[in-house]
């Protein structure tokens, strides 16, 4: 190794910091990103950022990239992981014809001064003869983003002054709700879009615990199918929330009052689904509320040992503010009195109390269904997670003898558990019971075992009412009043 004397001094490339990291079920967020390793399509769970850029590939251009603002939200501004992506952007099928072009060679180079050229799509013709890539020449992007096409000795072109260039460009403005919403392909199997969700437990072991499309989830359409989503069961097995924005663009809700008739417009009454208003300015970004309420989300189910029980409705966040979705960002102050509006119409908005702060406790349902199971956004995250947990955890059980030592190992298990929730301040309490008049031995011959769990998640203390009144006594007692 060399000699040194002296001092130096040697710089690392910053670092991101670790993101805490939920188990209270995954987030699964569908968009359109750059391009990466992963296929379009394919969910990919990632940890860092560095593994989302490098899977599906990272801009600034949100507008573009719907995707990337996810993957900022979660690992640039809050620091929350892990987070499952799913683009849908395929520049094979999100393209379109690139013309024909001359181009000049020279010293067996050319560039083709055209942006998001597909490498595998491009046709390149010396004269009428049509060349083979990798035996007649090499293609590759440059920095700037432009193809250079090389030469190589041997090729039947080493002579070429010009070169006709054709093939496909990609383009993402192809990108429509219709690719977020997703399909099957009976024909080949293929799932896209949000049908794409079904595969991320086999595929990553992960259960779905919330699912986001910001830039999309404004859409009713969008929205309506996040919803349905939200309300199957995925995979035939699990429950998940979604979070959806209302609109808020020049066709949407532009002020308070306006929410109501934005809500209803997007048909958003499931109480699976969290629906937020209006977009968010974080670190001098605007950003789609969902994206950033998603990560704050899940951040806090990482803090809280992976149990989604921790209040949402009224949590310091790191944002400057409320905005429009318009060219401008037109802001948006909100007094209590307004924000306390948006919540009766069941939309979670958020706040400057001293520093801002999510806003709301209700899921869609509100103000048609008031079950509290259903109504309040923590109880309804609780059951989904406990229901989620109950199928993980007894799995191994199924094809065992039924027998009153199944039976027990099961109550006694369960029970064991939801007391140390209970313990820990996670729920009020919980219990399961096996109840022989509900499982008749006819039922038992059938394979059939029926538990019932009674569980108590905590609804939060929206409303606190302190009632001042005047003391007149007091003063009659300092002053000898009354004698």
């Amino acid at each position: 190794m060399p000699y040194y004397h002296g001092i130096r001094v040697k710089e690392n490339p910053t670092n991101v910091p670790v993101p805490a990291r939920s188990t209270g079920g995954v987030l699964i967020a569908i968009g359109t990103a750059p391009g990466g390793t992963a296929k379009p399509n394919e969910p990919v769970l990632v940890n860092t950022y560095a593994e989302a850029a490098a899977s599906v590939g990272y801009s600034d251009e949100w507008d573009k990239y719907t995707l990337c603002q996810a993957i900022s939200a979660c690992f640039l501004k809050v620091g929350a992981a892990p987070i499952v992506l799913i683009n849908v952007y395929d520049p094979q099928k999100h393209g379109k014809a690139l013309a024909e072009t001359e181009i000049d060679v020279a010293n067996m180079q050319a560039v083709l001064a055209v942006k998001n050229v597909i490498l595998s799509e491009l046709v390149v013709k010396n004269g009428a003869d049509t060349l083979a890539a990798g035996t007649d020449y090499f293609a590759a992007l440059n920095d700037e983003g432009d193809t250079v096409i090389t030469i190589l000795d041997g090729s039947s072109a080493a002579a070429a002054t010009r070169l006709k260039v054709s093939g496909k460009v990609s383009d993402i403005s192809g990108v429509t709700a219709a690719d977020i919403i997703g399909g099957l392909d009976v024909s080949t199997g293929e799932e896209t879009g949000l049908e794409a969700v079904r595969k991320v437990y086999p595929k990553l072991g992960e259960v779905p615990g919330l699912i986001i499309a910001p830039g999309w989830s404004h859409i009713p359409s969008v929205a309506a199918a996040l919803s349905a989503k939200a309300e199957s069961e995925i995979g035939g097995d699990f429950k998940c929330m979604a979070i959806v924005d209302i609109n808020s663009t020049a066709t949407g809700a532009k002020k308070y009052t306006d929410v109501q008739a934005a809500k209803a417009a997007a048909g958003l009454v499931s109480p699976q689904v969290i629906a937020l208003w209006p977009k968010v300015i974080a670190a001098g970004d605007a950003m789609y509320y969902s994206a950033y309420y998603a990560a704050v989300m899940i951040k806090a189910d990482a803090e809280n040992g992976g149990i989604p029980s921790y209040e949402t409705g009224n949590r310091p966040i790191g944002i400057s503010g409320l905005c429009l979705d318009d060219a401008e960002n037109t802001e948006i102050l909100l007094d209590h009195y307004q924000a306390n509006e948006v919540n009766s119409y069941g939309v979670v908005t958020a706040l400057n109390l001293d520093g801002f702060r999510t806003w709301g406790n209700s899921t869609c349902c509100y103000p048609g269904i008031t079950d509290p199971k259903d109504r309040w956004i923590v109880p309804r995250r609780l059951f989904n997670w406990e229901r989620n947990n109950l199928i993980i955890k007894y799995t191994n059980t199924v094809d065992s003898p039924a027998s009153y030592r199944t039976i027990t190992a099961i109550t006694d298990a369960e029970n064991v558990y939801l007391n140390s929730l209970a313990a820990d301040g996670h729920i009020a309490g919980g219990r399961v019971e096996f109840n022989p008049d509900e499982n008749p031995i006819s039922q038992i011959l059938d394979g059939h075992l029926r538990f019932n769990l009674y569980m108590s998640p905590y609804v939060p203390a929206e409303d606190i009412l302190f009632v001042m009144e005047f003391d007149v006594s007091t003063l009659e007692a300092e002053f000898g009043g009354g004698e």
